[in-house]
C-alpha cells in the first residue's frame, strides 16, 4: 500500500507541475526567481531592466528557460540579446504596466508571439523614441500602440530569434497599458485582449494557425478616460488586466484615482465580455490577480490611510467571488492587512510597498506574489509580499513579506505577465509552515544551537522539545527571527524541536546532542 501511495503522490505532483511555462521569472532590475517543487529560488544573471512590464517563457514540458523581454528588447536563455531582438539601448527600461506578453503560436510549438505596447507622441507615430526607455510617469498625455513580433526557437541553433519579416507589426493604436491572453475553449487557439483608451471598448483578437483575426469588440463597463485637468491626464491607461485561470472572468485595475473596480464574465468561445460588476470604489488600483481556484480576486491599492475611518493602509483588498450574488460579492470586500494578527507586515506598511503602483502575479507554487513601487534601496529592492494561500478567505490567506537575495538585482513595481491558465487549479502551500521555515545549527551540537526563522515568516512562535522517548523536556517562546539556546547540560541523545507558528502549523526538527 505504501508503494501505491508513493506512486500516486508522484503522479499528482507531476500533474500539478505539468505546465512549466512560468518556471523562470525575470523582472525589475536584473532580479529573478526559479520555481520548482521546493518553491522559489532567487537567480542571478538577468540582463533585463524594467520598472514595470515584462514577460518570460519557459519550455512547457521541461521548464527550461526560452527567452524573456521587457517589450523593448528580447534576450535568449543565455541572457544574450537575440541577434534580431534589439532595437533599443541595452539598458532600456520600461515604465508601461503590461508592456509585454508572450503567447504560443497555434499549430507550431517552436514559434511564439511577443506582444508589446509602446509610447508614441502621435497616433501611428514612431515607437523608436527615447520615452520608451524611461520609467517616469509623464504630465503630458501620450499615445500607446500595440505591436507584435514572432520569435522562432528553431533559429540560431535553438537559441531563437525574431523573424525579420514579422517584427513590430502594428495591431492597434490608442490602447491602454492593459494586455492579457486567454486560451480559446477549443484548447488550441488564443484570445489576446486589450482595452481602448478614452473608451469602454475591449478588443479580443483571435490567434489561430492562420494568423490574427479581426478583433471582437465589446463596449462594456467604465470608460478608461482622458482626464485633462489631472496632473497625469492619461493615468487611467495604467493598471493591470487579468483573466481568471479558468478563463471565464476578466478584471481591470484602472489607476489611480478613486474609481470603480471592474469585473466581467468572459466567453472563451466567442471572445465577448458580459455581466459587468462594479465592485465598488477603490483608490489607486494597480496590480490584480485571481486565486488559482478562481474563487478570490485581489487588487492592490495605493496604501493611503483614512484617518477618520482607519489609521492604517489597505495595500491589498480581497473579494470572495463565491460569496453569492452580485451584492454578496461586493460586500465580501476585505483588507488582508488591516487587523490581521498573522501577518509580519507592519500596520504602517513596509518600505517600497506603500506607493501607488504595485504588481501582482500567481506563481507555479500556487502562491501570489506582489512587488512595490520604486524599490530603489538595497533593502526594499529585495522584498516581496507573498500570499501563501490565495484560495483562502480573509486573513487565512496568510500574507507576509519575505526577503530574497537577488544580489545586485532589485524588484520593480511589475512582475512577469503570464497567461493565467498556467496556474488554473494548482494547490498553494505555505513555506512558513514547512521544514524550510526553521533552520537549526549546528546539528549535531555539543551545547549551543541556533534557531533561525525564514526571513519573512512570522517570528512569533512557540517551541516544545521532546526526547527520543516522547517525553516533554522543555518549552519556550520566541519573538525574533534568530534565537540561541544552550543545551550543554542536557544528556546526549536525540531531541525533537516542535515549532508552532501563529498559523497553528507545526514544523519538527531533529537535533542530535553529542
Amino acid at each position: 500500500m505504501r508503494l501505491i501511495f508513493l506512486f500516486l503522490a508522484g503522479v499528482i505532483s507531476n500533474i500539478l507541475y505539468a505546465q512549466k511555462e512560468a518556471t523562470h521569472w525575470f523582472f525589475g532590475s536584473q532580479a529573478g526567481l526559479y520555481f520548482d517543487q521546493a518553491g522559489p529560488t532567487p537567480v542571478k544573471g538577468s540582463a533585463m531592466r524594467t520598472q514595470d512590464g515584462c514577460a518570460v517563457i519557459s519550455d512547457k514540458e521541461t521548464g527550461a528557460l526560452l527567452f524573456y523581454s521587457n517589450g523593448r528588447n528580447v534576450w535568449n536563455r543565455e541572457h544574450q540579446l537575440m541577434s534580431n531582438g534589439q532595437d533599443f539601448p541595452v539598458d532600456c527600461w520600461s515604465g508601461i504596466t503590461q508592456s509585454a506578453l508572450i503567447v504560443p503560436f497555434p499549430g507550431n510549438s517552436l514559434k511564439y508571439y511577443l506582444f508589446s505596447i509602446y509610447y508614441t507622441t502621435t497616433l501611428g507615430g514612431s515607437i523608436f523614441i527615447e520615452l520608451n526607455c524611461m520609467y517616469g510617469h509623464y504630465t503630458t498625455a501620450m499615445y500607446r500602440e500595440l505591436r507584435y513580433s514572432v520569435i522562432d526557437m528553431s533559429l540560431n541553433n535553438g537559441l531563437g530569434d525574431v523573424l525579420a519579416d514579422q517584427k513590430h507589426v502594428p495591431l492597434q493604436q490608442d490602447v491602454t497599458e492593459k494586455l492579457a491572453a486567454v486560451p480559446h475553449s477549443n484548447g488550441r487557439d488564443y484570445w489576446v485582449i486589450t482595452h481602448a483608451f478614452n473608451s469602454n471598448e475591449f478588443y479580443a483578437y483571435l490567434l489561430t494557425e492562420d494568423g490574427i483575426a479581426a478583433p471582437v469588440i465589446t463596449a462594456i463597463g467604465s470608460t478608461h478616460a482622458l482626464l485633462p485637468d489631472h496632473f497625469h491626464p492619461d493615468e487611467e491607461t495604467r493598471g493591470e488586466m487579468k483573466a481568471s485561470p479558468d478563463g471565464t472572468r476578466l478584471a481591470c485595475a484602472v489607476g489611480f484615482m478613486l474609481r470603480p473596480f471592474d469585473l466581467f464574465d468572459f466567453n472563451p468561445t466567442t471572445g465577448q465580455l458580459t455581466n459587468y460588476i462594479n465592485l465598488g470604489l477603490v483608490q489607486g488600483q494597480s496590480g490584480l490577480s485571481f486565486s488559482p481556484d478562481n474563487s478570490k480576486l485581489y487588487v492592490t491599492t495605493d496604501g493611503r490611510p483614512e484617518p477618520t475611518v482607519y489609521p492604517y493602509p489597505d495595500l491589498i483588498i480581497q473579494y470572495d467571488l463565491a460569496a453569492g450574488d452580485e451584492q454578496a460579492v461586493i460586500a465580501s470586500r476585505k483588507s488582508i492587512f488591516r487587523d490581521n494578527p498573522f501577518t509580519n507586515v507592519p500596520e504602517d506598511g513596509i518600505e517600497g510597498f506603500f506607493g501607488v503602483a504595485k504588481g501582482m502575479q500567481l506563481a507555479p507554487d500556487g502562491r501570489l506574489y506582489a512587488t512595490g513601487d520604486h524599490a530603489y534601496s538595497s533593502s526594499a529592492g529585495q522584498l516581496m509580499v507573498v500570499i501563501e494561500k490565495p484560495n483562502e478567505p480573509g486573513v487565512n490567506c496568510m500574507v507576509n513579506y519575505k526577503k530574497y537575495d537577488f544580489g545586485s538585482g532589485r524588484v520593480g513595481r511589475g512582475l512577469p505577465n503570464f497567461i493565467q491558465s498556467y496556474f488554473n487549479g494548482i494547490e498553494s502551500g505555505s513555506t512558513c509552515g514547512e521544514e524550510a521555515a526553521l533552520s537549526v545549527f549546528p546539528n549535531p551540537t555539543t551545547g549551543i544551537i541556533n534557531l533561525e526563522m525564514l526571513t519573512g515568516c512570522s517570528s512569533d512562535a512557540s517551541i516544545v522539545v521532546f526526547n527520543a522517548l516522547g517525553q516533554r523536556i522543555a518549552s519556550f517562546t520566541s519573538d525574533t527571527h534568530q534565537s540561541e539556546l544552550d543545551i550543554s547540560n542536557w544528556p546526549c541523545g536525540i531531541y525533537f524541536f516542535v515549532l508552532t507558528t501563529a498559523h497553528t502549523q507545526k514544523v519538527v526538527k531533529r537535533v542530535v546532542k553529542i
